[in-house]
């Protein structure tokens, strides 16, 4: 009789007509699926991690294109502004010429001489209308360019003086007299194309500083003679064996024969 042997897992497997290797091939796959939906279940608790990151870094390039767009624009430049207008001016003005030499018969529009023959024939016309040679209007107009030339020069001259007292008199460095000079031309004041007084002008603009100077100076004086006259009453009380306080006093017979010796008479 032959021993008995209990059947594996195997065999019993194998007598109901299933497969070894698909059982651990289901077995498997079984396991690799779990671990799949693992694996996604757990996805969507990362990215609910780094939403809130993802916010942040939004509000903060929100807040940065906010902060860069309501920056306030540089302000623009005066002189660029000044240089600007002149240039429209000047080419306002040309055009207007060009016009009036049409007008005129002028056929040469050459900016270099237009302006001489607009003066040609203004004179003619000038001329013509005081029934005069054109040769005594020409010299005319020459002693006018010459006077005007004349007092241009004389009121150049008188604002580099007046400029140059300004500083002496009120010792005042080259930026303070520029300031000074551009404070005038910002109120319209030229003294090149209209003289005046310029040392009262400056004590007018700046009257407050003067006075504030002036005490200033009174103060620093005081103090330098009263630092004299103690240095010279200790100096006087040291000769005559008295003290610096009974030096400026004569209270007794013997301060006074004291002062008398000090006397040459």
């Amino acid at each position: 009789m032959e021993d008995y042997v209990e059947p594996t897992v195997d065999d019993m497997l194998t007598a109901f007509g299933v497969a070894t290797e698909t059982t651990e091939t289901t077995a498997e796959t079984t396991t690799e699926t779990a671990a799949t939906e693992t694996t996604t279940e757990t996805t969507p608790a990362t990215e609910t991690t780094t939403a809130p990151e993802t916010e942040a870094a939004a509000k903060t390039e929100t807040a940065t294109e906010t902060k860069t767009t309501t920056e306030p624009a540089p302000a623009p430049d005066k002189q660029a502004y000044a240089f600007a207008q002149l240039r429209n001016e000047n080419a306002t003005t040309k055009a207007l010429l060009k016009d009036i030499a049409g007008v005129l018969g002028i056929t040469d529009l050459n900016e270099t001489t237009l302006p001489e023959a607009l003066k040609t024939k203004v004179q003619e016309a000038i001329a013509k209308q005081k029934n005069l040679p054109v040769e005594i209007v020409r010299d005319l107009e020459h002693l006018k360019e010459r006077d005007a030339a004349y007092t241009a020069d004389q009121n150049r001259n008188a604002a580099l003086l007046g400029f140059q007292k300004v500083k002496d008199t009120f010792h005042l460095s080259d930026e303070a007299l520029n300031k000074f000079a551009a404070d005038l031309n910002g109120k319209g004041k030229n003294p090149f194309v209209e003289p005046f007084d310029l040392v009262a002008a400056y004590k007018l603009d700046n009257f407050d500083l003067l006075v504030q100077q002036a005490a200033e100076k009174a103060r620093t004086e005081e103090a330098q003679r009263a630092a004299k006259a103690t240095q010279q009453g200790t100096e006087t009380g040291a000769r005559t064996g008295g003290t610096t306080e009974s030096a400026g006093k004569i209270n007794t017979v013997d301060a006074l024969n004291s002062y008398f010796s000090t006397l040459k008479i």
